[in-house]
This record gives structure tokens, C-alpha cells and sequence, in this order.
């Protein structure tokens, strides 16, 4: 690791006081799940008590209109499964339904599968976990449950999360979670990613180290999603990357802000490679995206996004530049269940420096629909 993401990691532990850590919705077991009646638990008429087996669906639609046309569409699809068993062994899946379930070439997982974990508690300190994990990488936008957000950055978009390794996590009291994780960087081989014109070739061991901080401060004031760690892509080739994501908490306002840097040897996110066709070295991508969420009312609620992206290297100062702004008005019917409906505005454009990529645009969308997360059982 380089002398910043030491730096960062010493900021880390010194902020370590008080708070309670939680996992995100991609993180581990997932959750916060909110305290919702079961369509079990409403048929039976009776409560249930067990919490070995617990179905979701992640779902949604809308109308989906921008100067081009509009058309309506699913938003996601996505069926989940989790429970405890017992004190220690714990288990999570989940798979989308709308994707490839063929075998991806590294790690045998459909491209499918987001996440299918088999977790072991060892006692209140310590739990490990392995299979198809989530990448820990921080940020808010990026550890949220994808069902929930309207619009992912370029960047976040971009990656790809979930890889096969393990992670430790150290809970060194109820306030913190210190997790190190070990994963495959890509699930597909390198010579599948970039043309073999290029001369890129795999690396005897592709994998990605993270160090991650989850925790809130003062008395859940302030919630973090910090990480730190290295990706090995290629031979010769890696990424280093830094995510600080930091969430302030109100009993009807939330606000967080995500910035995230990624210095990487090739362009390995992408963003260059896919629309300038040309592969670009010495890359740094940044990255900020801050979103507030306002309970103006008990059934509903306002949220304001803003994002800036760029890209450059070395011999191509400011390549690209991105920016967004987006505006959702939610309506929470029912109380008793996680669904929503929604109106969102979305302005947005991009530009490349020096006439190389393609042309400046700006565009503007709305979006009608509704988000359903179904607790099955």
C-alpha cells in the first residue's frame, strides 16, 4: 500500500469512538431490514418467530421518459434468501432474476449471482465469511441495496462488486467494524476484458485487498463507510483506490457524501476504454456524490443527489468530465411494507477534453414508478 492509503487508515483509527457499526445492504448480511409484517406473518395471522429462513424480493417498475422517447420497464428483479443458524453459522443469497445464469470462466458463479455467502460467528469480536462476497470498498451509494438507488455514478456503475473470496470482520466493541477482505479482482479472464492488441496479460494472482471501516459516531450522529486497499488486474498492472463515506443522521434528515479516488496504472474502470476505444495509462479517476434525504411528512419523503466525476492521466490532463443532479419525491402508502412510489428528475452531462471523445451532451429525464421490496417470509 502507498504512503496516503497508510495515512488514511491511521485517520481511521483514531476516529474510532463511540457508535454503533451496521452493515449496508450489500455488506454481509445485509441490512438494515426494517421492522415490516411478512406476507407470511399476514396470511397465517400468527408471528414469526424464526429467523433461520428469510425470503425477500427486491422489485420494481417504471415510466421511464427523456427528449429521445419514454417507455416503461422493470427496474429490478432480485430474489434474496438469509437466516442464522443458530449462534454462529449464518447463510445469505442473492440472485437476479433478469441476468445470465451461465457460469462465469474464473470464479464458476453465474453472472447472475450477487451474493451468496456462508458466514461463521466466532464469538462477539469476531465473524468471517466466504463465497461470492461483496467487494467492502465504502461509500454510501455503493453499499446501498441497488433496488433503492435511482441513479449510480459512472464510476460506481462501473464496477463490478461482487467477486468469490473471504473477509474477516473484527468488531473491537458494539461501535465499530474493522473488516479485511480478499477476493478475485474481475470474475472474467483479462483477455476477455481488453483486446489482445493491447498486450495486457493476466496476473498469476488478480486479487483485491481492502481494508474497510464501518461505524457511527456520537451517539449515531455520524455514520462511516471508509476503505482503503489495492486491486491486481494484470500483470504489472494494478489499481489503488480510497473511498471516504460519511453519513450524517437526523430523526427526518440523512445526508451522505461519498468521494472516492482511484489511481490506476491501465484504465481498468473502464470509462475510456469503452468510449474512446483507446486505452489510456496512468489513470486517476475522483469522484464525489452527496445525496439528503428529507421525511418532510410520515409518508414522505424528498431526496437531492449531486454528483462530479473526472477522469485524466498523466499525458491527458481533465479527459473527461461528468456532472448530475437529480430530484425524487417519494410516497410510502403503507406502513407496514417496504414500498414506495416515486417521481424523480434527473439532469445530467458530459464532456471530453481536446476533441477525442465524443460530444458534449446534457440530458434531462423523469422517471414515475414504484419500488416493492417484499418480505416473502
Amino acid at each position: 500500500m502507498t504512503q496516503k492509503h497508510l495515512i488514511v487508515i491511521a485517520a481511521t483509527l483514531l476516529f474510532a469512538v463511540s457508535a454503533t457499526a451496521q452493515n449496508g445492504a450489500n455488506a454481509g448480511m445485509g441490512g438494515p431490514d426494517g421492522d415490516y409484517a411478512s406476507l407470511y406473518e399476514l396470511v397465517a395471522g400468527h408471528e414469526k418467530k424464526c429467523d433461520s429462513f428469510n425470503v425477500y424480493l427486491n422489485t420494481g417498475g417504471s415510466f421511464h421518459a427523456n427528449e429521445n422517447g419514454g417507455a416503461f420497464s422493470g427496474r429490478d428483479l432480485r430474489l434474496e434468501i438469509k437466516g442464522n443458524l443458530g449462534d454462529h453459522l449464518g447463510y445469505r443469497l442473492r440472485y437476479q432474476l433478469t441476468k445470465s445464469s451461465a457460469p462465469l470462466p474464473l470464479d464458476k458463479y453465474p453472472t447472475a449471482l450477487d451474493i451468496f455467502i456462508v458466514s461463521w460467528k466466532f464469538n462477539e469480536h469476531f465473524t468471517a465469511q466466504a463465497g461470492k462476497i461483496f467487494q467492502a470498498w465504502g461509500g454510501f451509494e455503493y453499499d446501498a441495496n441497488p433496488i433503492f438507488i435511482y441513479k449510480f455514478t459512472d464510476f460506481t456503475g462501473a464496477t463490478d462488486p461482487f467477486t468469490a473470496g473471504a473477509a474477516l470482520s473484527w468488531f473491537p466493541n458494539q461501535n465499530h467494524e474493522i473488516q479485511v477482505s480478499v477476493t478475485d479482482t474481475h470474475t472474467v479472464p483479462v483477455d476477455m476484458r481488453y483486446p489482445a492488441a493491447l498486450g495486457v496479460k493476466a496476473a498469476k494472482l488478480p486479487l483485491t485487498y481492502v481494508l474497510n471501516w464501518n461505524g457511527t459516531l456520537f451517539n449515531g450522529l455520524i455514520s462511516t463507510r471508509w476503505a482503503t486497499g489495492t486491486m491486481i488486474f494484470a500483470q504489472g498492472e494494478r489499481a489503488d483506490r480510497i473511498t471516504l463515506g460519511t453519513r450524517l443522521n437526523l430523526p427526518k434528515l440523512t445526508w451522505y457524501t461519498d468521494l472516492i479516488g482511484s489511481w490506476e496504472t491501465i484504465d481498468y474502470t473502464g470509462l475510456g476504454l469503452g468510449e474512446l476505444g483507446t486505452l489510456e495509462k496512468n489513470v486517476r479517476y475522483f469522484t464525489g456524490v452527496t445525496k439528503a434525504d428529507w421525511r418532510f411528512a410520515p409518508k414522505w419523503n424528498l431526496g437531492l443527489q449531486a454528483s462530479l466525476e473526472w477522469m485524466d492521466s498523466r499525458t491527458a490532463p481533465d479527459i473527461r468530465k461528468r456532472w448530475g443532479t437529480l430530484a425524487a419525491i417519494e410516497f410510502f402508502p403503507d406502513p407496514s411494507q417496504d414500498f414506495r412510489v416515486f417521481l424523480t428528475g434527473y439532469l445530467d452531462g458530459c464532456r471530453w477534453q481536446g476533441g477525442n471523445g465524443p460530444e458534449p451532451w446534457i440530458q434531462k429525464s423523469v422517471e414515475l414508478g414504484f419500488i416493492y421490496r417484499i418480505k416473502a417470509f
